[in-house]
């Protein structure tokens, strides 16, 4: 893996997993898929086979949190996710705050004129796209001190 290795992005849910990823130079993040999940066993084994098509060197998982910074009931089931996939991935795996990126991610959509079941399809991959992208401005803002 070279240092312009690609940082891949999961938005955590109940049934679906929004997946974005960073261009190689890691300045921009694209939506990349949604992927259903049944349990965290079988979402770790779908992310490692996606893993395999694309050089990363970095995962970033969604810590959901409210506007008070205080972490919930689905940051726990966030927490047990990030704890399996540490366990069966070699990539390092680290949480990034994703207060509003959901509400922001609609938002976005309905402005395009994407709603009902197609916006409903889109969001999580969206929502991924938009804390990744804030995790790599943050990251660039640190490099260029």
């Amino acid at each position: 893996m070279n240092g312009q290795a690609r940082i891949f992005a999961i938005d955590y849910g109940e049934r679906r997993l929004g997946i974005a990823i960073s261009d190689p130079s890691r300045r921009v993040a694209q939506p990349l898929t949604v992927m259903e999940r049944s349990d965290d066993r079988q979402a770790v084994d779908s992310i490692l086979d996606m893993l395999d098509d694309y050089d990363v060197s970095r995962i970033i998982v969604g810590d959901p949190r409210s506007l008070s910074g205080q972490r919930g009931v689905q940051a726990i089931k966030v927490n047990r996710f990030v704890t399996a996939l540490r366990e069966a991935c070699e990539v390092p795996v680290e949480t990034y705050d994703e207060r509003l990126s959901t509400k922001e991610a609609k938002a976005d959509l309905a402005a395009a004129g994407v709603t009902g079941r197609r916006a409903k399809g889109l969001v999580d991959k969206v929502a991924a796209s938009l804390f990744l992208q804030s995790y790599l401005d943050r990251e660039a803002g640190r490099a260029d001190r």
